[in-house]
């Protein structure tokens, strides 16, 4: 994980078949990674589906109805009254397990996982992902989380 402006993760850096999960802000991959290597699956990390969730006057830079994950983090904390730090650091199993009930407990605003997707386009990531699992020669899974 970085924070670097930068594009940092290039496609002489992946394996074939890669698959890449970038939920870094700024990204660590540029949009060309798609067109230079079309046997990578590059998905966008780091995104949560909330159509309850209205913004105004602003944007995100994410489509109608979705969140980058430490935003509705911080929705979900503030709608449970929690006060304080949560998340600062190595994030722990146990915040993991407390933020996944928080967020059951607010089901009904449609917090969720966000549909696959690189750089907000939809992807099949389904098909991809099985093509990737079956080819003999892959090598390498690199994973990028926050």
């Amino acid at each position: 994980l970085t924070a670097a402006a930068d594009t940092l993760l290039g496609s002489s850096h992946l394996a074939e078949n890669a698959v890449v999960v970038d939920a870094t802000q700024p990204r660590n991959t540029s949009p060309d990674l798609v067109t230079q290597r079309p046997d990578v699956l590059l998905l966008d990390g780091g995104v949560v589906q909330v159509p309850s969730m209205k913004l105004k006057g602003g944007d995100i830079g994410l489509n109608p109805g979705q969140s980058y994950a430490c935003l509705a983090e911080t929705i979900l904390l503030s709608l449970d009254g929690h006060r304080g730090h949560f998340s600062l650091g190595q994030p722990m199993l146990e915040q993991v397990d407390q933020i996944n009930e928080i967020a059951s407990r607010y089901a009904h605003l449609g917090f969720g996982p966000a549909a696959p997707s690189t750089f907000g386009r939809p992807v099949k990531a389904a098909a991809r992902l099985s093509a990737v699992a079956n080819t003999a020669n892959v090598t390498s899974t690199l994973s990028l989380s926050a």
